[in-house]
């Protein structure tokens, strides 16, 4: 016997990109320099890992520059703080 599956059928919907989703945690944890902030909890550990790398090296705008937030991950938890930019 033939099973049908039903077709849901559409355009998806339009992408947010990840500055604008990130941007008002950064903005707060630049209002309070050296404090430690939950960013978020991902899917899986290695995903955080990778949220937490993204942030200390700037890969995503709301975090640039490079080395302005320090940033790691518990289990799937990501935390940063913004320790300032480099007079460099």
């Amino acid at each position: 016997m033939e099973e049908k599956t039903e077709m849901k059928w559409g355009a998806p919907p339009p992408a947010v990109p990840k500055s604008n989703l990130h941007a008002p945690k950064a903005a707060a944890m630049r209002e309070r320099p050296g404090e430690w902030g939950e960013v978020g909890t991902y899917g899986s550990e290695s995903s955080a890992a990778s949220m937490a790398r993204t942030i200390r090296t700037g890969q995503v705008a709301a975090w640039k520059p490079a080395g302005a937030f320090e940033a790691t991950s518990r289990g799937c938890v990501v935390y940063a703080r913004y320790v300032g930019e480099s007079d460099e």
